[in-house]
């Protein structure tokens, strides 16, 4: 009898122990949490596919190559965030800085709503030229549903649009469908964690008008963002998102200090194709060369250490043989620092480090 109630305890414990968790409001931040965010990378673009239920994600190889540390904070203490008073109750410092032509966004800030049935994005702030501008969603962006747990589904679609006379206007339209395809066990750099998935599929329609430059800037973004959600943990503890139309994987992932960040290594899955970049430092041109095995379509891209994108290139076919693209840094206002170019062709990647002094 002893030993039947043992083993019916054990069955118990390891049932519970694989059970599914569910994700509510008291998951995601609360005024004053303070949640640190490594951008990682991952060589195994293939894991990022699988999923299912009671499923193990093992990202323990992620190379973390720089961080961030978000802080949630009242919309009140934020430049103009009286404006997000009725559709948000908490904003966080956002890291993009974005070069507009002759003007530029900067001193960002992201608005979010946690309520009782979903977590939603509001809109976000920045300054044109020292002058605070807000950008608020007419009808929010629904980043997650409460209950959120295994087989979840739920759609939204976002919609901003903001002109200022003799300047020029913003335009947002996204459309987002959210499902939760997995459930399981979490393996980072950080910890091992019981989460579930978030599958996001978004299509996003940007466009930028500048009136000084009497010149529109339309971007057609397609991606999937994969989240993972724990217990209490307010954020979710990997994110990657995949962009289709630009050929990018980013990582981003929660984390604890890193005194010694690891140097972007280089990313060659082209087999039998070496890309030079030339001149490293760049001053302003700067200029790609490599060896293209087969006809494909080639796409480059852009992006600092962050994961801002700063550069999205129009896809072009070319022809096999020697290739060399030419990229202006001057033209798209690329400031000093790190940056990574990717190149996309067809379905493989290269991918390389470089300074802009």
């Amino acid at each position: 009898m002893i030993k039947l109630f043992s083993v019916s305890i054990l069955v118990m414990f390891v049932l519970l122990s694989q059970a599914q968790i569910v994700i509510d409001q008291s998951d995601l931040p609360q005024l004053g949490d303070t949640v640190r965010i490594s951008t990682g990378i991952n060589l195994d673009l293939d894991m990022i596919e699988e999923t299912g239920a009671n499923y193990t994600w093992d990202f323990s190889d992620l190379i973390p190559i720089s961080q961030q540390l978000d802080t949630f904070v009242n919309p009140m203490a934020v430049p103009i965030g009286f404006w997000f008073l009725n559709t948000a109750n908490q904003a966080k410092r956002l890291q993009q800085d974005l070069s507009l032509g002759s003007f530029e966004l900067t001193n960002t800030y992201g608005f979010y709503k946690n309520a009782e049935t979903s977590y939603n994005e509001a809109g976000f702030t920045a300054s044109i030229d020292v002058l605070p501008i807000p950008f608020k969603y007419e009808t929010p962006d629904v980043l997650f549903s409460f209950p959120l747990s295994y087989g979840s589904e739920d759609s939204s679609n976002a919609y901003l649009a903001f002109g200022l006379d003799k300047l020029g206007y913003i335009m947002v339209d996204k459309k987002r469908h959210n499902y939760v395809d997995g459930w399981g066990s979490l393996i980072t750099p950080y910890g091992v964690f019981e989460t579930i998935r978030l599958r996001s599929e978004v299509v996003e329609y940007d466009s930028i008008y500048i009136d000084s430059l009497d010149m529109g800037v339309p971007v057609n973004r397609i991606y999937t963002e994969y989240k993972w959600l724990g217990k209490g943990h307010k954020w979710p503890l990997l994110t990657i998102t995949k962009n289709y139309n630009v050929g990018g994987v980013f990582v981003q992932y929660v984390d604890s200090v890193r005194d010694n960040l690891i140097d972007i290594p280089e990313i060659n899955y082209i087999k039998g194709n070496n890309l030079s970049l030339y001149p490293n430092p760049v001053h302003d041109r700067f200029f790609l060369e490599y060896t293209q095995l087969e006809k494909a379509q080639v796409v480059y891209t852009v992006y600092d250490l962050q994961s801002n994108m700063f550069i999205q290139s129009e896809p072009k076919v070319i022809d096999k043989g020697e290739v060399q693209l030419s990229i202006s840094s001057r033209k798209y206002g690329l400031k000093s620092g790190v940056y990574i170019v990717l190149l996309h062709v067809g379905n493989q990647y290269i991918q390389k480090k470089f300074m802009i002094e």
